[in-house]
């Protein structure tokens, strides 16, 4: 015997619990804190975390996680993580109209609700 201790049957059902929700959601950080909290043992933060960081990792190998696929299945309008290459040269003047109908900051009613109903658009600057 050299003195090495055999680990708990539930610690492997946790580690292997880890693994199919780190690799599933792709949730690395979160997963990791909730089952701390859960276990209520700060001891298996590390090998929770990664397990829950490989599995991840090695799932986007694979595919996408499965709430950007639920997002994609139910056609959510959804922005990446980057804008298109041609939005990096736009500036503001290039996409604003020429004469913007604005909203003061003292308004009065009458004229925010003709405003509204006469124009087609919903987006008003308030100039201060």
């Amino acid at each position: 015997k050299i003195g090495i201790g055999v680990a708990a049957h539930g610690s492997y059902a946790l580690i292997g619990a880890v693994a199919m929700l780190g690799g599933v959601t792709r949730i690395t950080i979160s997963l990791t804190v909730i089952l701390i909290e859960t276990t209520g043992s700060v001891q298996f933060g590390l090998p929770i975390f990664l397990t829950s960081l490989t599995a991840s990792m090695i799932g986007h190998l694979f595919n996408e996680g499965i709430y950007d696929i639920h997002i994609e299945l139910k056609h959510v309008p959804f922005l990446t993580w980057d804008p298109p290459g041609w939005y990096k040269c736009l500036r503001a003047c290039d996409v604003m109209s020429l004469n913007p109908i604005t909203i003061p900051s003292r308004a009065k009613a009458g004229k925010i609700l003709a405003l509204l109903q006469d124009c087609t658009h919903n987006g008003f600057p308030v100039v201060l």
